[in-house]
């Protein structure tokens, strides 16, 4: 509808609940009825959608126009290059039982400054929880953030409130990207109780962050290597490697209903998160028993995407099995690794290739080449996502 806006990233992004939108050219006046998303961070764009609620980018869902149900006379007088387009949203009353509350699980690290992305996040927010000590930079941020430091079980359950009553809150991870302390696991697991939304923020690499997001990221974490073609291989490869520990998995689309049937079959109460598109436009999470999942999960209306998705399967009980476990390399597992992610992602920014990598990580006993040549792939991601 138009370009060049000049408004208050914050204060449109503390908008909740249904709003409606006033569109002014000159005496000619349109409206239009939405919903404000919680997800809404303080960005310069202001993208509406007729569809459901959505995250990322996205401002206002479930409009009741789209652009072609505009006055026609008000798109001609838009075609003036001179013309001004006022926009005044306001917010209508909402029932009392609408949950609106937010918790971003932010990732950050020890830079003097948070980049544009985290900065976004955090004066969106109403508040911030961090266990132990607040960074520097918080005190500078503008306009200031509430901060909620969470040193106690008293003052978790103030943040959990907080989020009971509506309210959007940023949960600040340590600088290693991965939650320090009950106080944080304990904020995060009552949020997926609660049904408010969770999602990832910051930086980081995407595995770290959607951990911290799944509740479940209680050491040991088991990285497991990309799972092979076929149900029967895929059950195979599952009951090689799982160990009962939360393990976290990089697959495509269309190998998701494959896995979570293997799940279901080993440990159909066992509880898993998926995760699309962490921090993008078209994000989506999905935290439930594996057989819910199975059943109601959104991969039915995917077909034959070809896209990546994040599986984390919370601790459990290792099920049963004949096959002699595989030993789980060093590397895929980065609670312990003698390899650290830190120094492959570090070789491989520095060009080196991934084939000659995965080849070296073979010799070394860090498991098959092809598992290692999985895991790098996945890495060399992450690298490429932080540099954007």
């Amino acid at each position: 509808m138009g370009v060049g806006a000049d408004f208050e990233p914050r204060e449109v992004a503390r908008l909740r609940g249904p709003i409606e939108m006033k569109l002014r050219v000159g005496d000619l006046e349109e409206r239009v009825r939405a919903t404000a998303t919680p997800w809404m961070a303080a960005r310069d764009t202001l993208i509406f959608r007729r569809s459901d609620e959505g995250r990322g980018r996205t401002f206002g869902f479930g409009t009741d126009k789209g652009a072609a149900d505009l006055d026609r006379e008000l798109v001609v007088r838009l075609r003036d290059p001179d013309a001004v387009l006022e926009v005044e949203i306001e917010e209508l009353p909402r029932s009392g039982a609408e949950r609106l509350g937010v918790l971003w699980v932010v990732g950050r690290n020890e830079a003097e400054d948070p980049n544009d992305e985290l900065r976004r996040v955090l004066i969106a927010v109403d508040s911030v929880a961090c266990a132990g000590p607040m960074p520097r930079w918080m005190g500078d941020l503008e306009p200031a953030v509430d901060r909620l430091p969470l040193d106690a079980e008293a003052q978790s359950e103030a943040v959990i409130e907080a989020l009971r009553d509506g309210a959007r809150v940023g949960l600040l991870l340590g600088a290693e990207g991965t939650p320090a302390g009950s106080p944080v696991l304990a904020v995060v697991h009552a949020a997926w109780e609660l049904e408010v939304g969770v999602a990832p923020a910051g930086v980081g690499p995407s595995w770290a962050r959607v951990l911290a997001a799944s509740g479940f990221a209680a050491p040991p974490v088991t990285w497991l290597p990309a799972p092979p073609r076929g149900r029967g291989a895929i059950r195979e490869w599952l009951a090689r490697h799982a160990t009962g520990e939360t393990a976290v998995v990089l697959l495509r689309e269309t190998q998701l209903a494959s896995v979570l049937a293997a799940v279901e079959a080993l440990e159909p109460d066992r509880m898993l998160l998926v995760a699309r598109d962490p921090g993008g436009r078209n994000e989506e999470l999905l935290r439930l028993p594996a057989g819910e999942a199975l059943r109601d999960g959104p991969h039915e209306e995917r077909g034959g995407s070809r896209g990546w998705v994040w599986l984390v399967l919370g601790p459990g009980a290792a099920p049963t099995r004949n096959a002699t476990p595989a030993a789980v390399p060093a590397d895929i597992r980065p609670s312990n690794a003698a390899v650290p992610d830190a120094f492959l992602e570090a070789l491989l920014a520095e060009g080196m290739p991934v084939k000659a990598l995965a080849r070296a990580l073979e010799r070394v006993g860090a498991g098959s080449r092809r598992e290692a040549y999985q895991h790098l792939l996945g890495l060399q991601r992450n690298t490429q996502e932080g540099d954007s």
